[in-house]
């Protein structure tokens, strides 16, 4: 096993390297808004935010695990648009690819996991102060995470978001 020293001291720096990088690479739009994953992207995407000069705020969404492997993702949930134009607590579920989906699916529901995180979703969107649907439509979002192992919060964000019309 190779061992490589990471790329940054912390999330902070991180967040200024990919300011850097983004700002020659992708010049920002007018009305650009960083749109932070909780918790690890707030401070990622707070570094890019004061760099780059852009409004940030946050778009909460949860991993779904087994307890018994509570760092191993089996899927996600992201909020949805409810019909009233706010924002209904779980409006988007993932499930990791392969074979075994809907084994996973009918676990998660049949255990609580999903119903737990969906609970867990709802707070944090009050916590954080998620914006309604209509402050994101039309407008060139700038999704920031602290990484990516299974993709499925990334990915429950990004179907998410999609369903706004950004």
């Amino acid at each position: 096993v190779s061992h490589h020293p990471p790329l940054w001291f912390d999330r902070r720096q991180a967040g200024l390297a990919l300011a850097e990088r983004f700002g020659v690479a992708s010049p920002c739009l007018p009305g650009s808004l960083l749109l932070a994953l909780p918790r690890g992207g707030v401070p990622v995407a707070a570094a890019m935010a004061s760099r780059l000069e852009l409004p940030l705020t946050t778009w909460s969404v949860r991993k779904v695990a087994d307890p018994a492997e509570p760092e191993v993702a089996i899927g996600a949930v992201a909020a949805g648009p409810a019909a009233t134009g706010g924002m209904a607590a779980a409006g988007v579920v993932v499930w990791r690819d392969g074979v075994e989906a809907s084994g996973w699916a009918a676990a998660a529901r049949q255990r609580g996991w999903l119903q737990e995180q969906e609970r867990e979703l709802a707070r944090r969107q009050r916590l954080f102060g998620d914006p309604e649907p209509g402050q994101l439509r039309g407008r060139h979002l700038i999704v920031v995470d602290d990484g990516i192992a299974t993709g499925m919060t990334v990915q429950a964000a990004l179907r998410s978001l999609r369903q706004l019309q950004p």
